[in-house]
């Protein structure tokens, strides 16, 4: 599987199987395997900082922390989390535009380097 949900992905492999079961279950699931996986990702490290959309999720945070007690998971102000998170997709709309790669297949699984991202005009 890959590193990252990317669509083609998620409609190729989840999208079927979203059809048979009730959505309340699929986002526990989901909610439950992402913290099962970050939990794992955390072994040997003391502590984290959570900058990401996911930091708002207190469910996913949660459960986080019962997979990773050994780390202690710090969430910032609300501030840093949305200015990481605009300034991130503010470069990866740079790069699209000049045409300069945003996606490396070594972190994100996908199969080769590449833009990622469109440009629409009014």
């Amino acid at each position: 599987p890959p590193k990252s949900l990317g669509r083609e992905w998620v409609t190729a492999n989840i999208t079927p199987l979203l059809s048979t079961i009730d959505t309340a279950v699929a986002l526990r699931t989901f909610t439950h395997h992402a913290a099962l996986q970050i939990g794992a990702a955390l072994k040997g490290k003391e502590n984290v900082l959570v900058t990401g959309g996911g930091a708002y999720n207190t469910t996913l945070m949660q459960e986080i922390k019962v997979h990773a007690p050994h780390c202690q998971i710090v969430i910032p102000d609300h501030r840093i989390i949305e200015f990481k998170e605009a300034l991130i997709f503010a470069w990866m709309g740079w790069c699209t535009v000049e045409g300069v790669h945003n996606v490396d297949g070594t972190i994100t699984g996908s199969g080769r380097m590449h833009c990622a991202g469109t440009v629409f005009t009014p």
